[in-house]
Formats: C-alpha cells, sequence, structure tokens
C-alpha cells in the first residue's frame, strides 16, 4: 500500500516539473515576439503578458503548494518507509528465528519418527513372536483336551466295563437260579399254549357236534364280498329231503329275500312320487286280514291294519277263546259279515330252556323269556316320546333302530333317516304336520300309530314287516 502511494507523489512531481519547464518555455516564445512586433501591439502584448503573468504566479504558487505538500508528502512517505524498513527487518530477524525454530522441530520431529518407528517394528516383532507362542500354546492346549477327552472316555468305557463285569459275575453267581426262572417260564408258556390247544379242540369238537355253532362262527368273519359265494355254496345243498328247511312259516325264504331285495331297491331309487307295489302278495288278501286286539267297553275288537290309507275296527267272533296276554299283539283274521274270525295269533316272546350257573348245590333247568326276532331290518320311528324305549323294544326283536324327533332335529337329517329306513313308524299324536311333506302314509311300509306303547310298536312293526312281505 505504501509503496503504491510513493509512486503516485512520484508521478505528480513529474507532472509539476513539466508544467514549470512548460510555462517557462511559453514566457520565452512570448518575449521573443513581442520584440518582433511593431510598438503599436506593445501595449497589447504588455497587458497580455502581465495577464499571463499572473495567470503564471498563480498556477506556480499552486504548484509551489503542492510542491510543498508533496515534500511533506514525501517526508511522510519516507518516515513510513523507514518504519517499514524496521518491520522488515523485524520480520526477518522473526523469520530466520521460525527457520530455526521449524528446522529445529523437523529435525526433533524425524528423531522422535524415528524412535517411534523403531520402537513400531520392536513391538510388531514382540507382537509376531506373541503370536508364534500363543499358536503353539493352543496347539498344545488342543492336542491336551483332546487328550483329556480320550482319557474321560476310556474313564467311562472303564466304569461301563466294571458295570458289565459286575452284572457279568453276578450273572454268573446267580446261573442256577436264572437257569430255574426260564425254565419256569417256558413251562408256563407251554402250560398256557396247552390250554389254548385245548380250547380250540373243544371249539373244533363243538363245531362238529353242534353245527349251528358254526354259523355263529361264520357271522364273525363272513364280509358281503363273500355273500354271492355263500349262495352257491347254499345252493348245492337244495335237496327235495331238505326242503322244508327252505320255508320260513308259509314263505319260502328266498322269496322273503326277493321281496326285500324289491323293498330296498324301490328305496335306493328315491322315487317319492310312485307307490311300492307288492306282485301277487299272499300274506294279505280280501279275507285274510292283518292287524292286532284291542278292548273297548270290555269287548274285544279286531284293528285292520291290512291297508295303510284305512284302519277298520270289527267285533271279534268267539272273543271268549282269546286270553288277555293278547291284547296289542298282532294277528291274522277273517272277516265274515264285517265280524272278524281270529285265525292265528302271534306270541310276544319265545321261550329257550337256559341253565342257571349260579346254583351250586342243584343244576335244574329254567325258562328265560326272549323277544320274538323279527330280522336285523331298519327301522324308523319318528315321534317326540318315549322314542329310547321304543327303540329298546326293537333292538330286542334284533332290529336296527334309528328315531327322529321332528321337534328337535332338522328335516335335512330327517330325510337322511328316510333314505336308509326299509320300514317307517309314526306316532301321530307327538309330530307336528308337515312330517307328511316327506313321507307318503300311503306307502306299504309305512305305518301311523294313533296311539303308542311298547306293544303296539312291536305289533306295528311285525304288521309292516308282514304287509311288506318280509317275514
Amino acid at each position: 500500500m505504501f509503496r503504491k502511494t510513493r509512486q503516485t507523489y512520484i508521478k505528480k512531481d513529474r507532472e509539476l516539473s513539466k508544467v514549470k519547464q512548460d510555462a517557462l518555455n511559453e514566457k520565452f516564445i512570448s518575449h521573443v515576439q513581442i520584440k518582433s512586433k511593431g510598438n503599436g501591439t506593445e501595449q497589447k502584448e504588455e497587458d497580455r503578458g502581465k495577464k499571463a503573468k499572473k495567470e503564471f504566479q498563480k498556477k506556480l504558487r499552486a504548484a509551489n503548494k503542492e510542491i510543498v505538500s508533496l515534500k511533506k508528502l514525501i517526508s511522510d512517505l519516507k518516515k513510513e518507509n523507514q518504519i517499514f524498513k524496521q518491520k522488515n527487518e523485524s520480520l526477518k530477524v522473526e523469520k530466520w528465528q521460525l527457520q530455526e525454530t521449524s528446522a529445529r522441530m523437523t529435525k526433533e520431529y524425524e528423531s522422535e519418527t524415528k524412535e517411534l518407528n523403531e520402537r513400531l517394528s520392536s513391538e510388531l516383532k514382540r507382537s509376531r513372536t506373541m503370536q508364534r507362542k500363543l499358536d503353539r500354546m493352543e496347539k498344545e492346549r488342543s492336542r491336551k483336551r483332546k487328550g483329556l477327552e480320550k482319557q474321560i472316555t476310556l474313564a467311562k468305557q472303564v466304569e461301563v466295563l466294571k458295570e458289565r463285569n459286575a452284572e457279568l459275575q453276578q450273572t454268573l453267581d446267580n446261573y442256577d437260579s436264572i437257569v430255574k426262572q426260564e425254565q419256569g417260564d417256558h413251562k408256563e408258556e407251554i402250560i398256557k399254549l396247552q390250554k389254548e390247544l385245548d380250547t380250540y379242540k373243544v371249539q373244533e369238537n363243538k363245531l362238529k357236534t353242534t353245527p349251528r355253532a358254526l354259523f355263529n362262527y361264520l357271522q364273525q368273519l363272513i364280509t358281503p364280498n363273500h355273500l354271492p359265494d355263500f349262495l352257491n355254496f347254499l345252493e348245492q345243498y337244495i335237496t327235495k329231503e331238505n326242503l322244508k328247511h327252505f320255508y320260513r312259516g308259509d314263505q319260502n325264504i328266498f322269496y322273503i329275500f326277493m321281496r326285500r331285495v324289491s323293498l330296498l331297491s324301490f328305496h335306493a331309487k328315491k322315487t317319492t312320487n310312485g307307490l311300492f307295489v307288492l306282485r301277487n302278495p299272499k300274506n294279505t288278501g280280501a279275507n285274510n286280514r292283518l292287524g292286532y286286539l284291542t278292548q273297548s267297553d270290555g269287548e274285544w275288537l279286531f284293528v285292520d291294519l291290512t291297508n295303510t290309507s284305512e284302519m277298520k275296527e270289527y267285533p271279534v267272533m268267539n272273543e271268549s277263546h282269546i286270553e288277555g296276554e293278547n291284547m296289542e299283539l298282532p294277528v291274522r283274521a277273517v272277516i265274515y259279515d264285517d265280524v272278524a274270525k281270529i285265525t292265528r295269533t302271534y306270541p310276544k316272546y319265545e321261550v329257550c330252556i337256559t341253565e342257571t350257573k349260579e346254583i351250586k348245590k342243584d343244576r335244574r333247568g329254567s325258562k328265560e323269556k326272549e323277544y320274538k326276532p323279527f330280522g336285523n331290518f331298519k327301522v324308523l320311528i319318528v315321534g317326540s316320546r318315549q322314542m329310547n324305549d321304543y327303540k329298546e323294544r326293537l333292538e330286542l326283536h334284533g332290529c336296527t333302530v334309528e328315531i327322529h324327533n321332528p321337534y328337535e332335529e332338522g328335516f335335512e337329517l330327517f330325510k337322511g333317516k328316510i333314505g336308509r329306513a326299509e320300514i317307517i313308524l309314526v306316532c301321530e299324536r307327538h309330530v307336528p304336520h308337515n312330517v307328511w311333506d316327506y313321507i307318503d302314509r300311503r306307502q306299504p311300509f309305512v305305518s301311523v300309530l294313533k296311539k303308542d306303547s311298547a306293544d303296539l310298536i312291536a305289533t306295528y312293526a311285525y304288521i309292516t314287516l308282514q304287509r311288506c312281505e318280509l317275514i
């Protein structure tokens, strides 16, 4: 900054000197020109010279002032220059000191760096040495651990061998008792097998002496797949001599089978509009009627159930021959002039002789009553009261029974049960009217009970099976 100011004032000083020189030259030229001209113009020239002189003096004074100021400025600049030189010298000294300090610090830094590098090299060498030592120690430790594990394993094996040796020693010491125990077990097993063999021999003798027991045995083993072969086997034994055994009452058993197949086939078609029609029925006719006995005002009445669409009551001929135990039991009758003549009664029970084993002193036969078996028919009972009692009663007759309470169970379930049933019994007093939307009461396999009881349920089931020619 000082250098720039100094150069500015030097430049102005040169310009001022040039102005003075130009003024002197102009004065000299004016003086020469005045002399060369005439006296007429001297006065003008003199005035002009005075004026020029005044202007020159004025400019000179201004120049002198400026020169004074410039000198003062130069003096100030010299002082500043002197100060600058002093500062420069001071800075040079400071620079030299800084260079000395920097050189000393550089030398110290290089010395410390060298020392640190030496220490780092020493530490790295020491670290590598310790790492190699650590690796050797780890290998040694691993080797010792493996050896220790091997020793532990061997120790365990030794313990196991000791225990095994102790067991063998104990077995050796108790050899006689062990042999005796094993032989005793074999003896018990032999005795058990001998008893089992005796049981099979008894069963074999029973099958030889009592062929009916063979049927009970076959029922446990035979499956539906074996039925065709069983029928072919049965066909080979039909002769004139044993023809009577192929009848169930008055009906040929194959005729009964045919009727049941026809009924099941009808159910399988799931036909709701058509009626199941019996071709050439034998159990029913114009005079041969099915029903049961009941009493009204002390008189016996025959309730005709031959047709499902209508139920009629007839007075009974010769009712003095009827016993009280025939109440609500199935019977056959012939109708003459609206009077029923009972031709056949069906007992509730079958009587069989069994031995009472509870009496030890003397064994004597006792009569045990069993319900008359109808056969393994699928029966559906529809009602809402005493259904379980009715189910148990028909199961005693050998039937497979399902019950349906329309007040508690849905009609989708009802339709499934109808599809599985062979005959249907409806207790009319205990069912809603919409039951008949699913059951056709005109069908021969459907019976409607105006009143119901356990005996009537069995009676209606038996009559319905008779009506369908199934028994």
